[in-house]
């Protein structure tokens, strides 16, 4: 018994253990929702290169300058795809301090017929709020702004983002002519920062009830770099900050998805964020995704409602719905009107 206990320590544990740090195997737990594959990162960056052959990809434009350091973005835009197009523009994730235009989640739109942008923003180590909101702004102004020169329809443009992408999607959506959350960044402040849709994927979306506690940001809580630390922050820039704050009858249409096992926003941030767009009367939707945490994206399945909302919402054909969009339509929604059939890949 000793000697395989010693076997098990000389040998085997070492060689599992560099199988892990490598990615060649993946511990299991006991669980109903059993771990997902590691992401397979040469594949989609193989899949994205196939994509890209037919797309004209502008890269790195500057669309402002602040304190002499340049915002920049990504344009791609099919090349056989009627135009004028409408846009779709990712936000990063990351905690507001982390994160780049380089990891876009929105390239598979460009084979439906819309053109993505992609852009940074500053960061909360070299800015903290509103910067973030004002910089995202400034970009929607350049992009209409430059518009006919990119085939983009001004009209159509819509904006989508994860996690702290989420959140400024979602405060993008809500602050349609807010003087405060607008800014003065760029060259084109009386160009309009309006979006005509908003999809958020696990944002936060009231900083007045979200959990700032959670052990992994005990000692670095991203929220404290963004708003000043609790207790200290000012309640204006909170409400400021928070979706949740203003939400009106004008707010264009929403589509919000979150995990269930969602450790990191919880997922009453968007629960609460839909029944006050709701009460609004806002065209909104909460996908609910069973078995995923603060990720949605790693499941295939959450790209489907996203391609049928922004062809629904950002259509020019009748009643704003697409031939694609009739033929595919979304889950049915239990009775509190959340869809709920996304789920972890088994």
């Amino acid at each position: 018994m000793q000697q395989k206990q010693r076997f098990k320590q000389a040998f085997l544990y070492p060689a599992v253990l560099l199988a892990i740090l490598s990615g060649l195997y993946t511990p299991g737990f006991a669980s109903d929702h059993p771990t997902p594959a590691r992401p397979q990162p040469r594949r989609i960056r193989t899949a994205n290169h196939a994509l890209l052959q037919n797309t004209h990809v502008k890269k790195n434009i500057i669309y402002a300058s602040v304190d002499s350091a340049d915002l920049k973005l990504d344009l791609y835009i099919p090349k056989k795809a009627e135009s004028p197009l409408p846009l779709v523009v990712w936000i990063h994730g990351g905690g507001w301090r982390g994160g780049s235009k380089e990891n876009c989640r929105a390239l598979g739109l460009l084979e439906h017929g819309f053109a993505v942008a992609s852009i940074n923003y500053r960061l909360t180590d070299v800015a903290m709020f509103p910067a973030q909101i004002h910089d995202c702004k400034a970009a929607i102004r350049f992009l209409r702004a430059n518009a006919k020169q990119n085939d983009i329809d001004p009209d159509r443009i819509g904006v989508w983002g994860s996690s702290a992408g989420g959140h400024l999607a979602a405060l993008m959506g809500v602050t349609n002519e807010n003087k405060e959350a607008e800014g003065t960044v760029g060259k084109h402040t009386k160009t309009s920062s309006d979006v005509q849709a908003v999809c958020d994927w696990c944002g936060p979306t009231d900083f007045m009830t979200m959990p700032v506690n959670r052990r992994q940001f005990r000692d670095n809580n991203p929220v404290d770099a963004l708003l000043g630390k609790k207790g200290k922050r000012s309640r204006q820039l909170v409400e400021l900050a928070s979706p949740l704050s203003h939400v009106n009858k004008n707010t264009p249409p929403f589509l919000i998805m979150h995990g269930d096992e969602d450790n990191v926003v919880s997922l009453h941030q968007s629960q609460i964020f839909y029944d006050r767009l709701k009460v609004e009367g806002v065209d909104a939707k909460l996908i609910i995704a069973k078995g995923l945490g603060h990720n949605v994206g790693q499941s295939p399945e959450s790209f489907k409602p996203v391609i049928e909302f922004f062809q629904r919402t950002l259509s020019k054909t009748e009643k704003g719905l697409s031939s694609e969009t009739d033929k595919h339509k979304l889950p049915p929604t239990n009775r509190n009107g959340t869809d709920t059939n996304i789920r972890k890949k088994q």
